[in-house]
């Protein structure tokens, strides 16, 4: 790219970032106005966590952008906001009452799985444990 348009570019992503940060600010606020009529019950949640994280990471990324981070440590940010980002779909998905039991079944899943993968993960601590004492 010649200079003018690099220039032009940079400036539409500037605007871009800013628009973005403006969206994310109204979404602060109608978080900041559940936080004050729920109080504590708000943080009980695990989709009101996504939510505030997805809220901090995203914001993060554009500030990075226009401070002109480099596109390697933004990446790293960027993609856990797409993440879940993606994973907030879920919360959408129970909306339908055709989804909606196959999301209850895939929380449940992961639930149970949580308790299982803290077994395996220690069964896995002990067995390199006892092999590293062999090596």
């Amino acid at each position: 790219m010649d200079g003018e348009s690099s220039g032009q570019w940079e400036n539409s992503i500037l605007r871009l970032d800013g628009i973005i940060l403006f969206v994310i600010s109204y979404f602060v606020y109608m978080e900041i106005m559940q936080i004050r009529q729920q109080k504590f019950d708000h943080f009980r949640s695990f989709w009101a966590w996504t939510y505030l994280v997805t809220i901090g990471l995203s914001a993060t990324v554009c500030v990075m952008d226009i401070i002109d981070v480099d596109i390697y440590s933004i990446r790293p940010v960027a993609s856990i906001a797409v993440l879940l980002n993606w994973l907030r779909f879920f919360y959408y998905l129970r909306l339908f009452e055709a989804t909606q039991s196959l999301i209850r079944m895939i929380i449940e899943m992961f639930t149970d799985m949580g308790v299982f993968s803290f077994i395996l993960f220690i069964t896995f601590f002990a067995f390199s444990n006892a092999f590293y004492l062999l090596g």
